[in-house]
């Protein structure tokens, strides 16, 4: 039975393609192929190395961080209509904790989006009124 060069050559090699103005290389035909699809799906702009593995935008959020997003967005709004001023003291305190690498939507877990309603509805709330049990 003939293998073929491929599988009886021990030497390192890499197949190479041309596709438009770039180059794919790789260690295996199949590996040449899989990359030739990959770019066929993402069309990347730049030929950059490891382009294969450009990731979502950031400010592209996966389903799971949209469904957290959400789940505090309404849990905050419920806490203000259950509970005003536990809700204004919450705002504060995640206001609070806003530094160079973490902004004001990102300490209350809201979107950018929400943050002006939250900080509209802050500026309307009346002051809050610390009992002595929290």
């Amino acid at each position: 039975m003939d293998v073929g060069r491929y599988e009886n050559d021990d030497d390192p090699h890499s197949y190479t393609a041309m596709l438009g103005d770039i180059d794919l290389v790789a260690d295996n035909p199949i590996e040449l192929l899989g990359l030739a699809a990959i770019h066929d799906v993402l069309r990347p702009s730049t030929h950059e190395p490891y382009w294969w593995r450009i990731e979502a935008e950031e400010e592209e959020l996966g389903i799971s961080d949209q469904l957290l997003e959400a789940a505090i967005t309404r849990a905050l709004w419920e806490l203000r209509e259950r509970d005003p001023a536990r809700w204004q003291r919450e705002v504060a305190s995640a206001l609070a904790s806003v530094s160079e690498s973490c902004t004001p939507a990102e300490a209350l877990g809201v979107s950018e989006q929400e943050l002006p309603r939250v900080l509209e509805a802050l500026k309307g709330q009346p002051p809050a009124v610390k009992s002595h049990g929290s």
